[in-house]
């Protein structure tokens, strides 16, 4: 065992191994920390950065290849490819308008119900019929075990009918018992 130790502590000797105690200031403590979260964050911003480069790459690639196809038509056929591209991206907002109204209005409807706001994005269909259905089917099942929930809750043994309650004492009686002790 001891030579693990040796051989952890030669080939890193900052570090210790796991079976080691190491005992560190608050301050040295907190610079470890810094440390090793500094070199997470650069880690993750690398990672980020990596995976930024590679998607604008590919769409640079991508407006290239469409740049040079476009230069090889005529112009009256550029004209038609630009408006249709232009067609798509109007029907792409108005796909995403409607889709974020369409969210707000079940946000309101699931709120206006008492159901849980975060269901909401699941509760969404492609209409509003669709999304009015879901959230009817869903309120339903929701209320059900819920009512289920808070059976289970307070089931329990309950007082027989006819036992007398108990007889409490007010204060006086318990100030009077007490004095004559």
């Amino acid at each position: 065992m001891s030579e693990n130790k040796d051989i952890a502590g030669a080939l890193n000797p900052q570090e210790p191994t796991k079976d080691e105690m190491v005992t560190m200031t608050k301050a040295e403590y907190e610079k470890q920390l810094a440390a090793e979260s500094d070199k997470r964050v650069n880690q993750a911003l690398k990672t980020h950065d990596e995976k930024k480069s590679i998607e604008f790459e590919k769409r640079l690639e991508k407006e290239k290849k469409d740049a040079a196809r476009l230069a090889s038509l005529s112009e009256e056929e550029r004209y038609k490819e630009e408006m249709a591209k232009r067609a798509e991206e109007i029907a792409q907002k108005d796909k995403d308008l409607i889709r974020r109204e369409l969210k707000l209005d079940a946000i309101k409807i699931v709120d206006e119900r008492e159901i849980p706001v975060k269901f909401t994005e699941m509760l969404l269909g492609s209409d509003a019929t669709e999304t009015l259905k879901n959230i009817d089917v869903f309120e339903k099942e929701w209320k059900a075990e819920l009512a289920k929930a808070v059976e289970q809750r307070f089931k329990g043994k309950t007082p027989p009918a006819g036992s007398p309650p108990e007889k409490s004492k007010d204060m006086n009686a318990i100030i009077r018992d007490m004095a004559r002790r």
